[in-house]
């Protein structure tokens, strides 16, 4: 069975690209544009990966993290939280969110698959 990846991010060029990216890797993609239908999805089935934008207008990264660990069966999935945010400072406080890893945007396939290597789904 495929492993199960949400995207988070409130532009659909950029869920495309990690669409376009996950899906010759096997994972079966589910999508959303914004934090409180990433909770909704996550409610109908959590998976495996959340690939989750930062800056987003309703929630952001690091607040879509903490409320999907506050669920039953948050704490399995793998969060790869994406920005262009490079404070270090910022980062760190994201990072006690519950996220697992943080990617710099703009990030290119073999960045991503490094990350998902870390994570052991390849």
């Amino acid at each position: 069975m495929s492993p199960s990846a949400l995207i988070v991010d409130d532009s659909r060029l950029v869920r495309a690209i990690v669409r376009n990216m996950l899906e010759p890797l096997g994972f079966a993609i589910c999508e959303a544009e914004c934090g409180r239908e990433a909770l909704l999805r996550c409610e109908a089935m959590m998976p495996a990966l959340i690939v989750l934008d930062w800056w987003m207008d309703d929630m952001n990264g690091p607040e879509v993290a903490r409320a999907i660990r506050a669920r039953d069966g948050g704490s399995q999935p793998k969060i790869l939280l994406c920005s262009t945010e490079t404070r270090v400072g910022e980062i760190r406080t994201a990072m006690r969110s519950g996220i697992d890893s943080y990617l710099l945007k703009p990030f290119n396939k073999a960045k991503l698959a490094h990350r998902l290597h870390r994570f052991g789904f390849l």
